[in-house]
């Protein structure tokens, strides 16, 4: 339900990537002619699928026992 109110209208989008895109955070970035500088995750788009998607990494990574 998240990802689909979300998301909303999908022809906004041209390609699945943009989708990705629009739902993962990305770090925020400096840069110029001679440094390049990658900072904290930016707080843009909406929380409540980075809220989701940070659980669903958490258990993940804590819950599961063997990977295959």
């Amino acid at each position: 339900m998240s990802f689909r109110h979300t998301i909303d209208d999908p022809s906004r989008f041209r390609s699945a990537a943009s989708v990705g895109a629009h739902l993962v955070p990305t770090p925020r970035r400096k840069q110029s002619g001679e440094t390049d500088a990658t900072g904290h995750i930016s707080g843009w788009g909406d929380r409540l699928p980075r809220t989701y998607l940070f659980e669903a990494t958490s258990v993940v990574l804590h819950r599961t026992r063997r990977w295959r």
